[in-house]
């Protein structure tokens, strides 16, 4: 379960003598284990930045996240890493993929991070590869792939470390229309399939409508929005 309790972002003045600007304040919210939810809101409401406050990218100036038992902001910074590391997927727009590096090496990184030996990240890799199509695609590097093999490349290695919860960040709006549907389709079938509670930040109203619950993001706070 993540659960959100009196959560407060601000960013700082943009000059001297003028007040920072809130983007959240006092949020409370919760979504339940395994469940899909979706948060919508006009550009620049602050959607984004809250999936970071609840990924541990971003610090909040007041308030807690907790996901199952533990409390991310009260972790160490080394602490919140490698919970981070271990309990957190994340896919965002853009795949950030490391050029340098296979969709093998990719997606077998952040179990490497966490400590699995190097040939048991990679048998795992491939396993994760296989399941998003990709066992064809693993040797070769991100400028070889195409827009959406890229992000189901970024999915995979979401789901390296099998998450509890993963967070993903307009995870379809760099695709076309065609590629889109098939990666949100994989996103979700993922999901149901691991178990996993998603949290799927968009613009869009009808990559929203997919998810069991929906949430609007408007002055600070989050409201149902109901069918």
């Amino acid at each position: 379960m993540l659960t959100v309790h009196q959560l407060t972002y601000r960013y700082p003045p943009a000059s001297p003598g003028q007040p920072p600007l809130v983007v959240f304040e006092n949020l409370s919210w919760a979504v339940e284990g395994r469940a899909a939810a979706a948060i919508v809101g006009a550009s620049g409401v602050g959607k984004s930045t809250l999936l970071h406050v609840l990924g541990g990218l971003d610090a909040p100036a007041a308030g807690e996240v907790r996901i199952g038992s533990t409390s991310l902001w009260e972790l160490s910074p080394t602490e919140r890493a490698r919970f981070r590391n271990r309990s957190i997927g994340f896919v965002f727009q853009f795949h950030h993929l490391l050029p340098e590096f296979t969709a093998l090496e990719n997606v077998a990184l952040p179990m490497r991070m966490a400590g699995v030996r190097w040939d048991e990240s990679c048998r795992r890799a491939r396993r994760l590869l296989e399941r998003v199509g990709l066992e064809q695609r693993q040797h070769h590097l991100p400028a070889e792939l195409s827009g959406g093999e890229s992000q189901r490349v970024a999915l995979a290695r979401a789901l390296a470390n099998a998450p509890p919860l993963l967070l993903a960040d307009e995870p379809t709006g760099n695709l076309d229309e065609r590629t889109a549907a098939d990666v949100l389709g994989l996103l979700h079938e993922l999901q149901r399939d691991q178990g996993l509670t998603l949290v799927l930040v968009t613009h869009d109203s009808r990559l929203a409508a997919t998810c069991q619950q929906v949430w609007r993001l408007e002055r600070g706070q989050l409201t149902p929005v109901v069918a």
